[in-house]
């Protein structure tokens, strides 16, 4: 079993625990009949090439990949691919009915309705997962990360779970399908931040 999965299964020492959400590799073809690689998700399980586990502890190993994953997010929110540099091409799904009340919406399998994809042009590296996945390299995000004590770009094991939470515990509000608008809403210590998106998908109103 990898020092990853271990770390995240509870079985190394001390850390408090990190919810597993897996970045899923795999090979689809694109409309062109090109083989594609989505990946989903935050680096909650995140990959590890394998000198990132030479010379490391596991708890060193698991913030190594995470930091790894992550500034591969943060390239990809930008819009810049990270694997060739190429400029994506992204777009966004809202699930029409959806209701999250077990967790995840059984009319479309996700926790949150809006949802982010990111599409390489030029190299099979692609993207999917909930809509945060494009505000991660916002400043007001990463601000707001920093200012209640959290490395948005490189956490401690200790921090990692509070960094997820932020990321994840949010509230999103669909203001319009046509064009496409809607309020994104992160917690951290009684404090919010509300970051409004338009059809553009850029962040056009910010509330704290």
């Amino acid at each position: 079993m990898s020092l990853l999965r271990r770390a995240n299964r509870g079985e190394l020492p001390p850390g408090p625990g990190v919810e597993v959400l897996h970045r899923l590799p795999r090979t689809e073809p694109d409309p062109e009949g090109r083989p594609r690689r989505p990946r989903r998700g935050l680096p909650r399980e995140p990959p590890a090439a394998p000198a990132g586990v030479q010379g490391r502890t596991a708890s060193e190993a698991y913030e190594a990949a995470w930091t790894w994953a992550n500034l591969e997010f943060l390239a990809e929110a930008a819009g810049v691919c990270s694997r060739c540099s190429a400029a994506l091409s992204e777009s966004v799904t809202v699930c029409e009915s959806h209701t999250a009340e077990e967790d995840v919406c059984a009319a479309c399998g996700n926790r949150h309705a809006v949802q982010f994809s990111a599409d390489c042009p030029n190299c099979i590296n692609d993207l999917r997962g909930p809509f945060v996945l494009k505000l991660v390299s916002h400043t007001e995000l990463l601000a707001f990360l920093t200012a209640h004590g959290l490395n948005p770009v490189a956490p401690s094991r200790d921090s990692v779970a509070a960094v997820d939470a932020v990321h994840m515990d949010y509230e999103e509000e669909v203001c319009s399908r046509e064009p496409f608008e809607a309020r994104f809403t992160f917690s951290a210590d009684g404090d919010t931040l509300s970051l409004t998106v338009d059809d553009d998908l850029q962040v056009v109103d910010v509330e704290r």
